[in-house]
């Protein structure tokens, strides 16, 4: 608190040279810096008293932070020049207290023994030459153990097991702690009802595009963003899920209302084909700090004339509104803050057909206005560490994904109970003549439309036409269709949450899975009303073409403050000619996609 009081009268960089006159301004924050000193100096002590001198390496985070209060109170004028450490400080104890509270007990193992056996007990550290034992074992293990074989898996009754892949940093999947996990959950679950054996293999993120042109990738592989998805899919890599013949049953699972959102299965899908069973689904939410806005008497924004009213006010008290922005090296990264206005204007990315672009219609130049007036009139920062600021109350509100919650439950235990997360601004929906429209409740109607990302798991081609290849095929959809649903989705999302914390907290994109999930009751009640107003950003042939120039467009205005609708069209033009040159590229491909079902498809 003494840090925001003061953030409120200095700003993030105060004046080395100037008198705040902080004293007199805001006397409470130098007391509480008096009182927190002597607070830390108490518990310091209290410390080496329980575990002793040599556990004093452990406390250099408060050490720190007693040092730096020591010199504010010497001469609160010190703050000017502290300012920066007394941020980093604050940041530093709430994560040392973070990791004292959660400081396990360590063993190996440990013996129950009688008396008579204590001569016998084995010693607790190895002698030299054990040890160098086992490092020569190590060394010789390194050139025959499969590392990124999870568990071992051999063939059941002439069946080789279906091969899964996980690459490395693919979602929450994507981690040996994990995968660990789900090979349990796949031999407790899957394997034991069903008798289909599973290799899981944790695979170098990068691995699934060579191995498949070599011909020696698996069967399945989880956690595909919708783009690698489709991509695979114009060029034949995939298998269409919505094939009747092979799958059957897909309506069951694909086209379930009640296991999916409309939003999670549409960037798999083009024309009639569908290439991958949802995992991960995440969208925006509004972040903000209940103390602050309490403090300053605000609201959480419903609308963004409320946002532009909470920039003025938290302005002036030297804090300030977050929007995502594209994240460097990550290109086409901040489209879905662009896609969150232009559903809430009524545009849409494509055509019907989807064969070009609808991003000159009025709606998306006046989304794409208003996204990049946020950082040219408004100046909300086109940089920043949302966790960070979020936590030293720099930024009291601000528009992040819903996973944010994860980070912010672990890294900021400081906080915990000051913040809440609710709907995403809207837009107020106005008729003919420019006024609101009003329910029949009386409410005013506003869109709290916002895009969503989606990760799947899709089924690398297999040769259909033999009665082994079919065979194949069946098995690995049993696996997927178990792996997507209900029971398996919240096993592997409990789990996880238990073995690594709130940190791990799985944004699991099958409905009744995420309502099991332990979400107090009203984050829950958020998440649903926000899930009902997400939507996809669609996939088609030269579709990263349209993210990576939209991206480059709000660069440019931003930066050197170009005319935003000119600036947009010219980019909109080289989106359609790269469009127009990847179906004909794709173009048999695309008939075949697009091609109406006629009972059964081929």
């Amino acid at each position: 608190m003494a840090y925001r009081r003061i953030l409120m009268i200095t700003g993030s960089s105060p004046d080395v040279n100037a008198d705040y006159m902080l004293n007199a301004m805001v006397p409470d924050a130098i007391r509480i810096c008096q009182t927190e000193y002597e607070s830390l100096s108490e518990l310091e002590n209290e410390f080496l008293e329980s575990f002793g001198r040599g556990a004093s390496a452990q406390l250099s985070s408060l050490k720190n932070m007693l040092l730096l209060l020591k010199r504010i109170n010497e001469d609160y004028h010190n703050i000017n020049t502290l300012f920066g450490n007394f941020k980093d400080s604050i940041a530093s104890m709430g994560t040392w207290i973070n990791d004292m509270s959660r400081n396990p007990l360590e063993l190996d193992y440990f013996v129950i023994s009688g008396e008579e056996a204590l001569t016998s007990l084995p010693k607790a550290d190895a002698g030299f030459f054990a040890k160098i034992l086992h490092e020569v074992r190590s060394f010789i293990a390194s050139f025959t153990e499969d590392y990124d074989n999870i568990g071992g898996t051999v063939s059941v009754d002439g069946q080789d097991p279906v091969v899964v892949w996980l690459e490395t940093g693919a979602g929450l999947t994507g981690s040996r702690d994990n995968a660990t996990i789900l090979k349990q959950l796949i031999d407790d679950m899957f394997t034991a009802e069903t008798g289909i054996t599973v290799s899981t293999r944790l695979v170098a993120a990068g691995s699934l595009l060579p191995s498949v042109l070599s011909g020696i990738g698996p069967q399945v592989c989880l956690s595909r963003d919708a783009t690698s998805a489709v991509n695979y899919a114009f060029r034949g890599a995939v298998m269409n899920l919505a094939d009747e013949e092979l799958f059957p049953d897909y309506a069951d699972i694909l086209q379930n209302t009640e296991r999916y959102a409309a939003s999670a299965i549409e960037p798999f899908t083009f024309g009639n084909c569908i290439y991958a069973v949802p995992e991960v689904q995440n969208f925006y939410m509004v972040f903000y700090r209940t103390d602050i806005l309490e403090e300053l008497g605000l609201n959480p924004p419903n609308t963004w004339d409320d946002v532009y009213y909470i920039i003025g006010e938290l302005q002036n008290k030297q804090m300030v509104f977050a929007m995502p922005v594209p994240v460097v090296g990550a290109v086409g990264s901040g489209n879905l803050s662009y896609a969150m206005l232009l559903y809430q204007h009524g545009g849409q990315y494509y055509t019907d057909d989807r064969t070009t672009t609808m991003l000159t219609t009025d709606a998306a130049l006046d989304a794409f206005k208003e996204w990049t007036q946020f950082y040219t009139l408004y100046n909300i920062p086109n940089t920043y560490d949302f966790a960070n600021r979020f936590r030293t109350g720099e930024v009291p509100v601000g528009i992040a994904p819903y996973s944010s919650y994860s980070t912010l439950a672990v890294f900021a235990p400081e906080i915990q109970g000051l913040w809440e997360f609710s709907l995403v601004p809207g837009t107020i929906q106005r008729d003919a003549d420019g006024n609101p429209l009003y329910d029949e409740n009386g409410e005013m109607v506003v869109d709290h439309s916002c895009a969503c990302s989606t990760s799947g798991c899709i089924m690398l081609s297999i040769d259909s036409s033999t009665e082994e290849g079919r065979n194949t095929i069946s098995r690995a959809w049993e696996f997927m269709k178990w792996w997507t649903g209900e029971d398996a989705q919240y096993r592997f999302g409990t789990e996880i949450e238990s073995l690594l914390g709130p940190a791990a907290r799985y944004e699991t994109a099958n409905l009744k899975a995420m309502a099991r999930l332990p979400w107090d009751k009203k984050s829950m009640s958020m998440i649903q009303q926000q899930w009902a107003h997400a939507k996809a950003v669609p996939q088609i042939p030269g579709a990263y073409y349209t993210a990576r120039n939209i991206e480059f467009a709000w660069k440019e205005v931003i930066n050197n403050k170009t005319d935003p609708n000119t600036t947009f069209v010219e980019y909109v033009s080289k989106i359609n000619q790269e469009i127009a040159r990847k179906r004909a590229e794709f173009a048999d491909k695309i008939v075949e996609m697009t091609k109406p079902k006629k009972g059964v498809t081929k």
